[in-house]
């Protein structure tokens, strides 16, 4: 398997940050920056998914008329944060 290919198989399979980067960098060096990238993209996904989530939620028919703020998960601000 080829140092790229490596690091996108890492990035996406593996689901722990940390064992990503220690599995894809005894690999090689293009591999674990590879992995690294796609690891950090993979987790950054959660926010638009979860909003998207949220969205669906409030638009679902029969659901509760909630301000925005109910909806949005407080756990996004720290993820944001940190």
């Amino acid at each position: 398997m080829s140092q790229h290919g490596f690091g996108l198989w890492a990035g996406t399979a593996i689901n722990d940050t940390s064992s990503v980067v220690a599995a894809a960098y005894t690999y090689g060096h293009t591999a674990g920056d590879v992995a690294v990238v796609t690891k950090l993209a993979r987790t950054t996904m959660i926010i638009p998914i979860v909003l998207g989530l949220a969205a669906l939620h409030a638009r679902r028919p029969g659901s509760k008329h909630r301000p925005l703020r109910k909806l949005f998960p407080a756990f996004l601000v720290w993820f944001l944060i940190a």
